[in-house]
């Protein structure tokens, strides 16, 4: 998958997700709507919600300055942030999106469109899914390898969303690299070699747990970092 066809998705996707709601009556409520909400709601349930989700995510193209230096194939994510529901269909809001891949730290600013698919009610008063767009820059990279720390990179994504407890998401990402050299071990003669500047369009295939899935994770998660840390200190 290229540049080009990512896009051609992001826009079928689009005109779907805006178009369906049209066919779709929303649920009325004689309640007054909630401000806000730890799991999303759609109006007239709440006004806002937050977004709390973490993930796990996979490289699905090799860049070649990734393969050079042997990258690492999995990222981990945390998204946060705030939206605000504009009517029964629609939301907006703003998030920060944490990328951990190997030795590199990536955080975004991210602008997201929620699309709410409504339809026969559910627990949530509304259809168990829901469709993410969002799209922003990369404002801040921490490598200490071949990524360049001050380059403007851009990072977008679509997400299916159940019930504000899971994601299945597609992201792509573009990575600009330093001019770095390597060693050659494979062609003959084995020498050190240049790698120029580039820039390199990167997919990655994910899942993510939302609100009360993603608070559990990440308690889980921090419980084992602090019992290993422990153990490691103890052992010294």
């Amino acid at each position: 998958m290229n540049t080009k066809t990512f896009l051609r998705l992001v826009a079928v996707t689009a005109f779907f997700v805006i178009s369906v709601g049209r066919f779709c009556p929303a649920q009325s409520t004689s309640q007054a709507p909630k401000q806000l909400l730890f799991r999303g709601r759609p109006l007239p349930v709440c006004k806002s919600f937050l977004i709390y989700e973490v993930g796990v995510m996979g490289r699905l193209n090799s860049p070649s300055s990734f393969e050079v230096y042997q990258r690492d194939k999995v990222a981990a994510t945390l998204d946060a942030g705030l939206m605000w529901n504009r009517s029964a269909t629609h939301a907006i809001g703003g998030i920060g999106h944490l990328s951990i891949d190997g030795g590199s730290v990536r955080v975004s600013a991210l602008f997201r469109y929620r699309r709410w698919l409504m339809g026969r009610p559910f627990a949530s008063g509304s259809s168990p899914l829901r469709v993410d767009l969002d799209a922003g820059i990369v404002v801040m990279t921490l490598d200490p390898g071949i990524l360049s720390q001050k380059s403007l990179n851009f990072s977008s994504g679509i997400g299916l969303n159940f019930e504000d407890l899971l994601v299945v998401t597609m992201r792509y990402e573009t990575y600009r690299t330093k001019e770095s050299t390597y060693h050659d071990y494979i062609n003959l003669p084995h020498e050190e070699k240049i790698l120029p500047p580039q820039t390199n369009g990167t997919f990655f295939l994910g899942v993510k747990g939302c609100s009360y899935i993603g608070g559990a994770t990440s308690i889980v998660f921090g419980g084992i970092v602090a019992f290993l840390a422990i153990m490691m200190s103890g052992a010294d």
